[in-house]
């Protein structure tokens, strides 16, 4: 089961608001509708091979692109805007992902529950490691 942590981050997803965006190919927009859509909670099974692909990148950027400072025990997006644009997908994932971090690490400052979020995060990862492999 995925923690609460890793989850969090994937909901931003669901309220990704393109209207201020403007795409660059419709297999851009696509992308966002999929997501809406559920495509990151579906059953593997019910995934078409593109809607895999996309998850799976998806995940991928979440994992390989978010670390932690311990001291203040706040998450990081450790991309930038520029080189996330190489990725081929859509920059709201981009912008919601950065609002989503900053709104974790306010909550982390005003709960002070900074070590319980980064051990529950540390978990979540390894947990999903552990299923992907």
């Amino acid at each position: 089961m995925k923690s609460f942590i890793l989850v969090s981050f994937i909901l931003f997803f669901a309220s990704c608001n393109n209207s201020s965006v403007v795409q660059n190919s419709s297999n851009r927009k696509e992308q966002i509708e999929q997501v809406r859509e559920g495509i990151l909670f579906m059953n593997e099974e019910k995934l078409t091979s593109e809607q895999k692909e996309l998850r799976s990148k998806i995940y991928q950027l979440i994992l390989d692109h978010i670390s932690i400072d311990t001291i203040t025990c706040h998450f990081q997006f450790i991309m930038s805007k520029e080189d996330f644009e190489k990725t081929e997908l859509d920059i709201c994932i981009y912008d919601e992902l950065t609002k989503n971090i900053s709104d974790i690490n306010n909550y982390v400052d005003s709960t002070g529950t900074g070590k319980e979020i980064i051990s529950s995060w540390n978990q979540s990862k390894k947990e999903y490691l552990s299923i992907k492999d």
